[in-house]
């Protein structure tokens, strides 16, 4: 017999094309980590879903150095060829954003790492992400969730401002199958994105009042991260920053907006009036989608970062679809059948993960 143990293989360039990690735990349904730093293969809606993409769902990242001009990027490798399509190539990918020249991506099941690379920016960028897979600990191991911790060091010899945004779409109503090319679609409507936080995580909470509890098209998902930070002068001071939906506008005028606004903010979204009356007592009803539409919602951490300096900052993205149904089974007596997830009896909700996840991270 040959010993072939060593370490893990590195991929890089044209290697990254085929590569999707599964990100979830047992029986929840997955998102695969593509090698670029995509998200792609989004199987949390109770059904196989190999190349189903969620429109305007990606991280990104501002960066400024002191007396320099801001530049901001999604956190993913250049997009590989083919370039050529009837439409060109998906909008709702954000195609023709900027994004890091390289990257490398090593996998060490539940764990995968990224290393981006651009010269041109001032910070140096890795993203670790997993599943909470325990052994022996079936109930942590079948979290509906999966944690990105992002780590940026400043590679310079000046103070470095840098922001990571996590945007993703609302999809709940969404069937599991059907390709989406942008967030209108007759299956959406009534969809709502939330801030939520207290003492111990912060984030947005997604949920949709169109289908009711008992329909496979009913559930939430949620994006959150500890409530953290301190004011240590010899740490990275960790700040939220989060837009709740994105502008309902026609064409590709939201995922324009949303890029110009994210730039020109340095990093950081405006103040939400709708929670300034919230918390001034003004109780407002939250505002849904249009019929036919839902959103796009974007949290985002800000630091900064002292030359050689170094901060982690961590996102969990959390699903709860409970309804799973009998999609795979021709006997009319089982056909259609609602089975359920382990993962409904366990947590109320995708912020009800959330909150686990954190707290026990």
């Amino acid at each position: 017999m040959h010993n072939n143990s060593g370490p893990q293989r590195a991929f890089t360039g044209e290697s990254l094309r085929e590569i999707a990690f599964p990100l979830g735990g047992i029986g929840t349904g997955t998102v695969s980590l593509g090698g670029r730093g995509q998200l792609r293969d989004w199987e949390i809606f109770n059904r196989p879903a190999k190349g189903r993409d969620l429109p305007y769902t990606f991280f990104c990242i501002y960066t400024e150095q002191d007396g320099g001009p801001g530049q901001a990027r999604v956190l993913e490798r250049q997009i590989l060829p083919p370039y050529s399509a009837g439409f060109g190539l998906p909008t709702g990918r954000v195609s023709g954003l900027p994004r890091f020249k390289e990257a490398t991506f090593h996998g060490e099941y539940p764990f995968a790492w990224i290393d981006f690379h651009d010269e041109t920016l001032p910070v140096q960028v890795r993203l670790e992400a997993f599943n909470p897979f325990i052994p022996m600990n079936e109930k942590d191991s079948g979290l509906p969730a999966a944690y990105f911790n992002w780590t940026i060091t400043n590679a310079t010899d000046k103070p470095v401002r840098a922001s990571i945004a996590c945007c993703v779409l609302n999809a709940v109503g969404y069937n599991g199958k059907d390709q989406l090319g942008n967030r209108f679609n007759a299956q959406f409507g009534q969809n709502v994105n939330e801030w939520r936080w207290d003492e111990t995580l912060s984030g947005l909470f997604m949920s949709g009042t169109k289908y009711p509890h008992d329909s496979p098209q009913f559930g939430t998902m949620g994006i959150a991260t500890p409530q953290a930070g301190t004011r240590e002068s010899d740490r990275p001071v960790l700040f939220c920053t989060y837009k709740k939906r994105w502008e309902r506008a026609g064409w590709w005028d939201d995922a324009q907006n949303f890029w110009d606004e994210f730039r020109h903010g340095r990093g950081e979204f405006p103040t939400d009036m709708e929670e300034v009356a919230r918390e001034r007592g003004q109780m407002l009803a939250p505002n849904a989608s249009p019929e036919g539409q839902t959103d796009v919602g974007t949290l985002g951490l800000l630091t900064t970062l002292q030359p050689g300096q170094s901060a982690t900052l961590p996102f969990v993205l959390t699903w709860h679809f409970p309804n799973l149904t009998n999609t795979w089974n021709r006997e009319e007596s089982v056909k259609g059948k609602t089975l359920g997830n382990w993962y409904a009896t366990e947590w109320a909700d995708a912020w009800d993960v959330a909150r686990y996840a954190v707290a026990n991270r």
